[in-house]
Parts: C-alpha cells; structure tokens; sequence
C-alpha cells in the first residue's frame, strides 16, 4: 500500500486520536522529556489536571470517518482504513473500542511547574493489547510482584503502564512517580466530555494553583513592558495603537487567569444532523467581573436584526456591552487614530474633524457595540459590501467626516472623492475612490469600486461595490427602520453572529485557472442547500457559549480531497 495512504489516511483516522496506533508505529506517547535517574516525591492528595484531551472512543471516530467517506460517494476508502486496523494493529484487540481515551496533564509543585502528561487508554484485555505492542519496536514487559503494572521498553526510553479502574494509565520513566499518586477516574472526567463531544479538550485553569498564576502574570507583564517601549523614529499614533493592543492583550490573560474556571472545546460530527459542530465553552468564577459581563450580555437586540437572514452569502452582526478592558483599548485606538489623521492635514483642518471624533470616543466611553456587514449579490456574479454602526452623536460624525473628505481630495492615492454623491432616507451619502484597484476586485463587483460613506444621528451608514452598491445599501436602510417600526422589540439577542454561504463565493469571476480548477472542485461538495458556517455566541449561566456549525457540504469536501489524493498517490 501506498506510502500516501499511510501518512495521511491513517493520520487522519487513527495517529491523531489512537495512543495505541502510535505505539505501533514505535513512537512512545506522551513523551515530552528525557529520563531522568533522579528520584520524585509522591504528591500527596487527589491530583486535578490543568488539561484534558479526550476522544469519546474508537467506534465513534470509525463512524464520523465513515460518514465522511459515504457522503463523498467512496466507500472504498472506509474499506481501506478498516483493513489496514485489521491487518496491521490487530483489529485494536484489547482495547475497549467503545470507551473514551486520551491524555491528562497535571502540574508537578515548584516553579516553574513541570507538565506531567498522562495518557489513558480503556482495556478490556491487557494480554491481547501487549501482543499488538509485542509487533512494534517497543517492546512489553510485566513487573514484577504486580500484576497491574507493565513496562514498555523502547529505543527512546521506558515506558510505564498502570492498569486500574478499566483503563491503562502510561506515562514516560520521569514521571512514573505519578502513578503512585491518587489519579482521577478517566471515566468521571472523559464520560461526560464524551457525551458531548467526539472530540473534547478542557483547560481547567481553576486547577492551576493561584501562586504559580501570579507569577505567570508578573513575569508576562514585566516581559509587555518592556516590550511596549516606544521605538527610535516610532511615529505617535503607530505607538499608541501597538501599546494599547498590547495592553488589551494583557489585560484579558489577567481575565482569563483570574476570572475564568475552565475553558471547553469540542468537535461533534452527525450524520444523523447531517452537519459538525464545534463549540467553545467559557464558565467564569462565579460573582467574578467576568460572570457578571457575561450575564449583561443577555437581552442585547441588535437594532440591525432586520438584515439577519439566510439569503445573503455573508452576513456578520455583533451588539453587546464592552466592558472596561475592551471600552478603554477602542478608545486608545479612536485617539491614535486622531493623531495620525491630524499629522498628515494641514493645522488649521485639524479643529474641523474634531466632531467626527467627539463621536466616536463618546461611543468608546459608552460601551454599546452594534454593528452589520453584508455581502450582497446585485447582479449576475457581481457583489456590494453594505453595512452600518451605531453610534452616540451621528450628526456630529457626520459633519466631520465631510470636512476630512474634503481635506483629503486630491490625494494622489485616491482617483476620487464626490462630497454629497448621493441622498437616501435624508442621509448624505460621500464616495470614495481609489487608485490601481486590481482587476479581481473590479470583477468581483463588477465594475470599478467605490467606498460610499454617510451617517444618521445614530447610525454610521457604508457600502463598498460598483454603481449598484448605493441602490443596494439604500434598501437595506429601508429593511432596518422598517423592520425596527413594525418590530420594535423584535430581533434575537446574540452578542455575536454570522451566516456564511459558501456557493456564491465559487461564482465570483476569475481568470486564474488554477482558481477556476478548485471552483469547479468545491462545486461537487457545496451546493446551495449545504454549504454554510454559521457562528453564534451566546451567554450561559456561568459564561459564554459559542458555536460553530458547519454543514454537510464541508464533510464531503475533506472526504473528496483525501480521496483524490490518494487516487493520485496511486497513478
């Protein structure tokens, strides 16, 4: 059999998720350091792991690789990986297929703290699985005076396996000493994330003790301090937005270190849902800052809800409260972006923006986020970006965005700017346009490109596209404040969403025929019933919960991609 089939069909099917298929392959698992002679105290008390990596059992990945195969019409490759576990891992004979396995890491005392990983493995018969070891390079061995406790032995080290509560503990010859410490029950922490998630990964920073976090935070603050420096010949505004960036980003591992409990992820494939999903599970400290965010961000209409639907290729919407980290950086950002502005206009210009700017910092301070984008089709394979935010004092940012843009004509990077290029709902409308606009943009709106910009005494109005795109973006403001008048309180209340379609992007023109080769491709698995992701985020009890769905269409996209290459491998 092809040398393809066995790097990429039986990574994907079994080496990423089978502790055993690596250990036939002769690569030990969980290994992360060399032995060491020097002996390791027992840790006292029940051990808590700070990560967990948990796949729900054999059977369930067989099926998602299955279903994979049968919607991408090539049952022949499911045939191929079932023979290959047959044929050259002893069928898994041993292991319990029906259970979750995967990998604990704990942290051993002292600073900085040592990673001890341990893998855990469900057996339902140790001497048939030691035989399947037997054919590899690593070679089994018992121990001893205790018929629970085997040695693997192998050219990069020893290995050391516990069998207890149904499920083979194995760690590497440095931390052996764990296994003689009091080790949760795989089937308490794995059966749950199980029951969720094919595959499920859990960081556990609620297990991390508080002292090595605190030094964490030290050591990475100091360390953004003097990184965050302003540079030789670093103009003002670049330095303020690299600082503030920087600060956000400290300020929210602070967050998470601090205020979060444990952050969740999982994968989950349904042939029966006929989709994947992933999710991201956040659960704060309870009465925590963050617990009490997460819970404003309940009940959040967006006042764009009119435009959410499922007829557009691209559709983006966001309205939630920012807390004081991200209300503090958004206005880091709106001054440093001031000062660059104010630079490059001559002085006496620079008073005449002020407005727009009043506007936008008292939308920072403030703290509401709501704001859509669009993708829309105007034509035969032609598109317009449309979109808008709210913000406090639209009159005002109104008046300084038609004094910048009136600063700004006759730059030379820009081909174009009409003041007062066009009226709707009694919004003015500017339109910006730009010099060297490569020819995929023009062809994917369908015509040359311009930015129409204008603001309402709430609402900053835009669309990017050709002729069409003002016609476009005026239906969508009549959508919105109709909608919000004959549904005052209507609207569901996402701090986040968005809807992609993907069939629509395969139409979008192109002369590169290579681009057109995987359009045509793409075209066999993503048609116009499934070929969306949609995300949401949504607040829980205890945190937030995010979600990814991505349709069917996806899952025989991969299946035809491996199947074509190993088709290929075969020439």
């Amino acid at each position: 059999m092809s040398r393809w089939f066995h790097s990429s069909i039986l990574a994907f099917c079994l080496v990423w998720v089978c502790p055993l298929a690596l250990l036939a392959q002769g690569v030990p698992p969980a290994e992360t350091s060399p032995p060491t002679s020097t002996e390791k105290t027992t840790p006292e008390g029940p051990q808590l792991p700070v990560l967990v990596v948990n796949v729900a059992s054999i059977d369930r990945v067989l099926t998602d690789v299955s279903y994979m195969f049968d919607t991408a019409e090539r049952p022949d490759m499911m045939e191929l990986v079932t023979g290959y576990i047959a044929n050259q891992i002893g069928d898994l004979k041993g292991m319990d297929r029906k259970k979750p396995f995967g990998l604990m890491l704990f942290l051993a005392p002292g600073l900085p703290p040592t990673p001890t990983p341990i893998t855990y493995i469900p057996v339902e018969g140790i001497e048939d699985l030691m035989k399947i070891v037997e054919k590899s390079p690593i070679k089994p061995r018992k121990v001893d005076g205790d018929p629970n406790r085997y040695e693997l032995v192998g050219r990069r080290g020893t290995f050391h396996v516990l069998l207890k509560n149904g499920y083979a503990y194995i760690t590497n010859d440095s931390n052996k000493y764990m296994l003689d410490a009091e080790l949760p029950e795989p089937s308490a922490i794995a059966e749950p994330m199980a029951a969720r998630h094919d595959l499920g990964v859990s960081v556990m920073i609620r297990n991390i003790p508080l002292v090595i976090r605190n030094v964490l935070l030290v050591f990475l603050r100091q360390n953004f301090e003097t990184q965050l420096q302003q540079r030789d010949q670093e103009p003002d505004a670049a330095y303020k937005v690299r600082r503030a960036s920087g600060m956000s980003t400290v300020e929210l591992i602070e967050q998470v270190m601090t205020q979060v409990d444990q952050f969740q992820f999982g994968i989950d494939a349904s042939q029966e849902r006929k989709n994947v999903e992933i999710e991201l599970l956040l659960d704060a400290t309870p009465d925590s800052e963050l617990a009490k965010h997460t819970k404003n961000m309940a009940g959040r209409k967006s006042y764009f809800f009119p435009l959410f639907d499922d007829a557009q290729p691209l559709t983006i919407s966001a309205s939630w409260k920012m807390d004081k980290r991200e209300r503090k950086a958004t206005l880091a950002l709106v001054e440093a972006m001031q000062i660059g502005l104010e630079k490059s206009l001559l002085e006496r210009q620079a008073p005449e923006i002020q407005p727009l700017f009043d506007s936008m910092k008292a939308t920072a301070e403030q703290g509401d986020m709501d704001f859509c984008v669009q993708f829309q089709p105007v034509g035969d394979r032609r598109f317009a970006i449309v979109g808008g935010v709210r913000v406090l004092g639209g009159e005002s940012f109104g008046k300084g965005l038609e004094q910048l843009l009136t600063a700004v004509q006759g730059r030379e990077e820009l081909d174009k700017v009409e003041i007062n290029a066009a009226t709707h709902a009694d919004i003015r409308f500017h339109r910006l346009v730009a010099k060297n606009i490569p020819e995929q943009e023009k062809r994917t709106y369908g015509g040359t490109p311009g930015v129409y910009l204008g603001a309402s005494p709430q609402t900053v109005w835009f669309a990017v596209g050709a002729d069409e795109a003002m016609s476009q973006l005026g239906k969508s403001i009549d959508a919105t404040l109709e909608g919000n008048k004959s549904q005052p309180g209507g609207g569901t209340a996402y701090p986040f969403q968005m809807i992609l379609h993907t069939a629509p992007w395969l139409e979008i023109p192109t002369d590169n025929d290579r681009e057109l080769a995987r359009q045509d491709f793409a075209r066999k698995a993503l048609t116009k019933t499934s070929d969306s992701i949609r995300i949401s985020v949504q607040p829980t009890d205890t945190g937030t919960r995010s979600k990814v769905t991505i349709d069917e269409g996806f899952v025989k996209l991969i299946g035809l991609l491996l199947a074509r290459q190993f088709d290929e491998s075969q020439l």
